[in-house]
């Protein structure tokens, strides 16, 4: 979602996180269209805090913006399906993965991300998942073998030949 939309606007928005503008400056961004949605804003958020006691309490100000806390709450919500999402896979259940997949599209995200062991298609891959998972991430979670998720024909490269393999292969190349 990073920068989606008027890009020099949500540069601004970022760069005015990180220069601790005056809140109004931030307030009149949101308005005029930036996105409070935008992970790089959230990062920045995130990244000034941890800079002293008063960036922690300019960061406070900011966050009470009600476009703010829709968008924390709305980050919050996507992190724990993307949470659950990789439980669900690891455990092989198809209903979960189905139910994080249709929380994630709700909330305008797919299946694309990385949560530190490679692409979630990759993560099936790995724990040879049931075939329906995976058609599931190609379809529903949008994930891209030729892209974002590559790293799945690596995991599946380094899979036991066999009938799943041979499925595999053949959704990867629909």
């Amino acid at each position: 979602m990073s920068t989606e939309g008027n890009s020099a606007l949500q540069l601004d928005l970022v760069n005015a996180v990180l220069n601790l503008a005056p809140p109004y400056v931030i307030s009149t961004l949101l308005r005029n269209g930036a996105d409070a949605r935008d992970l790089d804003f959230l990062q920045a958020l995130e990244d000034v805090d941890a800079h002293s006691a008063q960036a922690a309490a300019w960061s406070q100000r900011v966050r009470a913006f009600p476009l703010v806390v829709t968008a924390l709450n709305w980050r919050s919500i996507m992190d724990q399906a993307a949470f659950d999402l990789v439980d669900a896979i690891e455990a092989n259940d198809l209903a979960d993965v189905q139910s994080s997949l249709e929380t994630l599209s709700a909330g305008g995200e797919d299946a694309n991300f990385d949560m530190g062991e490679g692409s979630m298609l990759a993560l099936a891959v790995r724990h040879h998942s049931d075939l329906d998972i995976i058609r599931l991430l190609l379809t529903k979670g949008h994930a891209d073998v030729g892209g974002f998720c590559a790293d799945a024909l690596e995991a599946l490269g380094e899979a036991e030949e066999g009938p799943w393999k041979i499925a595999v292969v053949h959704f990867f190349r629909r």
